[in-house]
Order: structure tokens, then sequence, then C-alpha cells
């Protein structure tokens, strides 16, 4: 028996021993781009793990801490006896995080730990990485400071204006290949891209894809050629380089006089220099006939390519290679005026849509009608209803318990009424905004999701697909736990699950209030926009085909201050159309599309659907310096009244309310031959101002205060960047004259003469924009509008 009993305590130590040692597996972790990011936006970090040990089911976590709550990203991973795997963790670090410490979980246990630096820039940095076998090129990048403010002449000459736009520090990173993420929304840390040297066919799909996305999106990709450009072109998507793929080998040259003339510097290194020439595309600087830079415009980004290799000679001793950078990057390149340094823009959209999440009728306070009866009836009965039934009983001594039993009645009454006016289901209101490019194809599906609750408790949220989820930090918002100024509660907490599907756990909600989070997913693969436009002049003539599974209403085409409603396009529905484009009638972007309903205010205010309306489209084109300004080439505005992203709340009953926003810009063609645009029909943007200036009013009015100064952008549409310009006539409405001049191709001011100019062509610039300043030096000029007329010719390509 003794012999037993010790085998057995011999096994329970031996169990106890083993059961306490940390299991055989190994975790690294190194995050995307060095570890930089910016605040709002997504870091992926790559993690490996290895297990050498007993079978795990396990959890990547990575907690991130702010003010008010915590947010956990993590993702689950199935790890065999021998496993070696790799994933990408997306995380949205806090703005003062200097690392981010991520575990491997078995449940409560800790089989692994790392911690990783971070370091944030501020958003208004320009981010550029580099993916180059060598990067000692490169670093005159760290010292450059891409400044609108410059007065320098040849800066202005590609858009740097003079005033007070923000000065843009770059900042350098290198990386490999690999950290291109497999998902656009882990590039928008970066502003611009440099590839050179480096074989691109070791990309996968998914990165292919999101490159692609991500240049669509804004960013700036720039393509380095000389004898490797064929293996960098290899795998980069069709789309981003069929203008720039050779047909022939590399060839030489002795000298760069073109580079010379860009920069103002000349290339002391001595040649020969190894170049392969692209067959295609627009050229920004030619020598002997071929493009030695040329840049192609795709959805709101650009791509570039050098025919020479970025990382090899001249620029690796070239004096001038500064000023080749500043110039190549600065065209647009400026930061949003009146908008903060450091805050993402995205994160001020989620910000004001927390007000269409909260726009639910069971959240509205109840009607004044109604509380007026409610009121009504209680005196009456409390008063000479109680007063003459307790008299004709002979009993007015019982007064005091019969009011306070009616008032206790009454109580209860009107909570219960109450309650059942707000139900008892959880109400699940989602908003999407769906993106179409210019080709028709998604772009992207930004979702908001606010879930309301009866009472207070956590909820779990799943979405379907590789989502990416976050809270709302709202700071302004009266609901939920990570608002500062919201009700008392408990340190809270939420914990974001990415996988399929991903979830949101522990989403804790008070009682009768909303808490909100943003979505990130792909639009369903089989929905596009097509559409083939023709602008002429005041007429626009095409067609648009719906191709998604839902109706879109209200559908209006909008281009700056003119629009033409369509109407309703059912799903697979071809609409012929040949409409007038409408001026504005006064109102500013987006009251002019919603006109009647608020015109025609009821007693309770405009209907709550142009409500959600109008607030979505202020969210989307919301202007930090005015009023919301309208798209600037012809874009499909329309509604959907349901969400194709699919929330399940795990658990309990829910209700939805579901609205989403479409917006797709237009492929417009022009026919070759005479083009006229006439007035209004060129978008302009603030783009510089010295005083008191600001936005006011409809489309293309502006505020320009005494001795002060405003800078106004006109551009022509991309499809007629190399419109032969014969005439540029303006016009000013609504106050006083200005004093106006117009920015050369020089960078120089000319005062003209009337309202016309002489030899237009010069003072269009390289990038199709025109500039124009309007000063005040008297009186006070009120809110001015002004438009662009612009005739020329188009050749055929």
């Amino acid at each position: 028996m003794s012999t037993r009993l010790h085998t057995v305590f011999a096994v329970l130590v031996v169990w106890g021993v083993l059961a306490a040692q940390p299991a055989a597996v190994t975790m690294t972790v190194e995050p995307y781009f060095g570890g930089h990011f910016k605040f709002g936006e997504w870091l992926p970090l790559h993690v490996s793990l290895a297990n050498d040990g007993p079978p795990v089911q396990a959890e990547v976590r990575a907690d991130t801490t702010e003010a008010g709550g915590q947010t956990t990203y993590s993702t689950p991973i199935e790890l065999p006896t021998g496993a070696r795997k790799r994933l990408t963790l997306y995380v949205q670090p806090p703005s003062f995080a200097q690392a981010v410490r991520v575990r491997l979980m078995d449940g409560t246990r800790e089989l692994a730990s790392r911690s990783v630096q971070v370091t944030v820039e501020r958003n208004v940095n320009y981010v550029v990485g580099i993916v180059a076998l060598r990067t000692e090129a490169f670093a005159v990048l760290a010292g450059l400071t891409l400044n609108p403010s410059s007065t320098d002449q040849n800066a202005q000459i590609v858009g740097i204006v003079g005033g007070q736009q923000q000065p843009r520090l770059v900042t350098r990173i290198s990386m490999p290949l690999a950290d291109i993420p497999d998902r656009f929304e882990g590039l928008r840390a970066l502003d611009a891209l440099i590839i050179s040297g480096v074989d691109t066919s070791e990309l996968t799909s998914d990165q292919g894809r999101a490159l692609q996305a991500w240049v669509e999106q804004g960013g700036r990709l720039i393509l380095g050629g000389g004898a490797g450009a064929a293996r960098t072109l290899a795998g980069l998507p069709q789309a981003l380089v069929e203008n720039w793929r050779p047909t022939s080998g590399p060839a030489e040259i002795s000298s760069l006089s073109a580079f010379e003339e860009f920069t103002g510097q000349a290339v002391r290194v001595p040649g020969p220099f190894s170049v392969t020439w692209p067959e295609t595309g627009r050229a920004l600087l030619e020598q002997g006939g071929r493009a030695l830079l040329a840049e192609e415009r795709i959805g709101e980004g650009r791509v570039n390519y050098t025919a020479l290799d970025l990382a090899g000679s001249p620029f690796d001793a070239w004096a001038g290679v500064t000023r080749f950078w500043e110039r190549l990057l600065t065209p647009g390149s400026a930061y949003p005026l009146n908008v903060p340094p450091d805050v993402s823009l995205r994160v001020m959209r989620a910000n004001s849509i927390y007000y269409a999440l909260q726009n639910l009728p069971v959240l509205e306070l109840p009607s004044i009608d109604w509380l007026t009866g409610l009121l009504g009836v209680y005196i009456v009965l409390v008063g000479p209803v109680n007063y003459l039934v307790l008299r004709r009983m002979r009993k007015l001594a019982w007064g005091w318990i019969t009011i306070l039993a009616l008032t206790l009645l009454f109580s209860a009454g009107a909570f219960a009424l109450g309650f059942n006016i707000r139900g008892s289901d959880v109400i699940v209101n989602k908003i999407s905004m769906l993106t179409f490019d210019t080709r028709g194809a998604a772009a992207s599906m930004q979702s908001y999701v606010g879930i309301f609750s009866p009472e207070r408790s956590a909820y779990t949220l799943s979405f379907p697909g590789r989502a990416l989820v976050a809270p709302i930090a709202f700071e302004g918002s009266p609901w939920g736990p990570w608002s500062p100024g919201g009700p008392a509660v408990e340190y809270a907490r939420v914990e974001i699950v990415q996988g399929e599907p991903a979830q949101a756990r522990g989403v804790q909600v008070n009682q009768g209030a909303m808490q909100g989070l943003q979505i990130e997913s792909p639009v369903p693969p089989t929905w596009s926009i097509e559409s083939d436009l023709t602008l002429d002049g005041n007429r626009l003539r095409g067609m648009l085909v719906n191709r998604t599974s839902e109706a879109i209403v209200d559908a209006v085409i909008v281009h700056g201050g003119r629009f033409a409603r369509l109407g309703d396009l059912s799903p697979g529905q071809t609409q012929q159309f040949d409409l007038p484009l409408q001026e504005t009638s006064g109102m500013s972007f987006p009251y002019f599309l919603f006109e009647e309903a608020f015109r025609n205010v009821g007693p309770t205010g405009p209907p709550r659907e142009a409500q959600v309306r109008q607030q979505l489209l202020e969210s989307q084109y919301q202007s930090y310096n005015g009023p919301p300004q309208p798209p600037d080439r012809p874009t499909l505005i329309g509604w959907m009244r349901s969400s194709p992203l699919d929330v399940q709340v795990t658990g309990v009953r829910s209700a939805s309310q579901q609205t989403s926003l479409v917006i797709a810009e237009l492929g417009t063609h022009y026919p070759p031959g005479p083009i006229h645009l006439p007035f209004g029909s060129l978008p302009v943007r603030l783009v510089d101002m010295q005083g008191n200036v600001g936005v006011c009013g409809s489309y293309g009015e502006v505020y320009v205060d005494t001795n002060s100064s405003a800078t106004l952008e006109f551009r022509l549409p991309q499809e007629l960047i190399d419109l032969d310009v014969t005439h540029v006539a303006w016009r000013i409405g609504g106050g006083n004259a200005p004093t106006i001049e117009v920015l050369d191709r020089a960078g120089e001011w000319h005062k003209p003469d009337g309202s016309e100019l002489n030899d237009p062509a010069r003072f269009v610039l390289a990038d199709g924009t025109l500039r124009l300043k309007t000063s005040n030096t008297g009186n006070s000029m009120g809110c001015l509008r002004y438009e662009i007329e612009v005739e020329g010719e188009l050749r055929s390509k």
C-alpha cells in the first residue's frame, strides 16, 4: 500500500513539474515599416511562431490602452507539434505608444511574450517607404521638407504656393518587399513608396491588390528603371505598370541634360548611365525624344517611372538629387488647410459620423403633446376627480393616501409606457460608405456600427470576411465607455478578434445608450458601377449600369457646383441619359441635394432620412476651413436602404436600422477637337491664405478680409491635362472687385488687364492647374464666387 502511494505521489509530482514548464513554443514579432505608424492608421505586425512541444490552440494578442479603455487585437491560431507559422496582426496603437506588447495565450496561460518598439509619426509628416537593395542614394530624403509655403520659382512651377500651408517633414523608411501588407489599409501610414532594383515577382496576389488599391486611393508609387527595370516591374499589378513595361533591354546614355534643366544643378557624375526607356506614358522629363521621367494618374494617386535606377548613379553622388526629390514629391503633397497635424482624417470622420449613428427613433424625446396629455390626466385625477370621489365617499381624510397611490401608479405607468416606446430589443444601426473608382470597380467599404442597448450589458458582434474592426473613441459623446465625458463606468475593455468572421467581444453599452465601432471590409466582389459619359459644356450624356444587388435610390451626378438628378437605379439596370447640369440655387453642398426637404421643414424639423444623408455627406466631403466641398469630377452620389455588411449580435434578439452611401467616380470622355469648359465647370479649391480668409456660401465662394489674400486652384480634368489652351477668362460675383493675380509657368505672379489672359497656355501649369490669387486691400468684399472658363483644342492620341 505504501509503495502504491509513493508511486501515485511521484506521478503527481512529475505531472506538476511538467505542467509548470512552459510549452515549447517560440514567437518573434517584427513591426512593418520599422515600427513607424500614424495615429488612427493600422500598423501590421509580422508574428512568426514555432511549436516543438505538444499541440496548442492559442491566440496571439496585442493590448493597446487609451484614456478610458483598453482594446485588445487578437487572432486565433492552431499550432500542432512541429508547426512553423507566420501571420499578420493589425493593430492601432495610441498616439503616445512607444512599444506594443504581443502575447501568445492559451486561455489564461501566457506561452510567450514579446515587446516591440514603435515610433509615432505626426500625420502631417510625409512618410516614404524605400524598397531597394542599396539605400545610400536615398539618405537625402531624411532631411527633406516638402513645404508648400516655399516662394522658390521653380517650386511654384510644380504646384507649391506661398502662404500658410503646413510644412511636411519627410521620414525615410527602408523596408523589405515583405513589408508590403496584404491589405491596402496597412499601407496608409505611407505617403509614397519607392521600389528600385528589387525583384517584385515575389509579391503575392494579395500584396499586389493592396498596392494597387493604395495607389488608387491617393498613394504615390515611384519605380526605378535602369538595368534592373524588368525585375522591378515583374510582379507589380498590370494596372500600375502597363505603360512602363519595356519591350527592349537597357541602353546607355552619356549625359543627363534633362535632369540639369529640371533641378538647376549640373550632373557632374561621369557617364555612361544605364537606362530602360518606358514605351508609353505621360512624360514629365524628356531627353532625346524619350521619357526620362514619366507619370500616370491612377484614381486619386500617382505612379512615377524613371528610366534610371534610383539607387544607382547619378543619384548616389549628384548634388542636385535633393532638388530632384523636392520637385518630384511636391505635387499632390499639400496637407489640407486647417487640419490638425497629428490626427488621422479617418478618426475625425468617424467622430462626425457618430452623430448620424445616434439618429435613431428610439433615442428621440417623447412628444411634447404626449407629455402634456399625460400630465393633464394626472392633474385632473389627483385634483378634482380625487376630491369629488373622496367627498362622495365622505373619506376626505384618505386624500394623502390616494394622492400618493395615484402618483406611484402614474409613475409606474409612465415608466412602462416609455420603456415600451424605447422597446426591449437591442438595435444595431449600420451605416456603410461604398466607393467605386473610375473603372467602375469597388474601391472600399467603410462601415460604422452603433449598438443601442435597453439595458447595461456587454455584447459580442460578428462581421463576415476579413473585416478590420476598431472602436470609435469619440471624445465628445455622452455615451459609451470610450468617452472620458461619458457616464461613470469601470475601465472599459473590448477585444477585436481578426479572422473569418471577425468579432468584437465585450462591447460594453450603458442602459439606453449607444456604442460605436468602425469596420473596414471589402465591397462584394461582383459589385461595380459601370459608366461611359461625355461632358459637353453644360450637358452630360452617356449611360450608367448598376451592377449591384441593391437598388440605388435618389441618384444624382455632382460635378463641382453643378448637378443632374437621375432618380432610382434598380439592380442590374442600365440607364441612358442626356441631361443638363443644373446650377445650385444658392444653397451650399450638400444642402442643395435636399433642397425640398430642408425648405419644407415641419414642426419636428427635416425628415430623419434627409438629416442622416446630410450628416454622411458632410462627413465624407468635410472641409476644415469652411463648408463641405462637392466632388471636383463627375461623381455619382446615391443611397441604398440596406448595408452589405452583415452584423450578428451573439445570444440576443436584435433589430437593425441601415443605410449606405454610394459614391462612384465616373469615367468621362471628351471627344478630340474644340473643347469648351464653361464658367462653373472647373473645380476650385482654396490652397493658400494670408490673413482672415475662409470658404463661405455655396461652391467656389471665398471670403477675403481687408489686407488679406487667398490663392485658388482650378484644375483641368485628368482627361484634358494635355489640352492646348487657347482661352482663359474668369468672373467674380457677389461684392466689390478684388485685385487678381495669376501664376505663370515661370513661377511669377501677373496682374492681367481685364478678366481674360493673353497667351493663356503660359498660365496652365504642368500638372494641369491654374492658380489665381485674390487680394483685398480696401473695404470688405463679402462672400465672392470665383469661376473660370477655358477653351482649347484636344488632339487625338
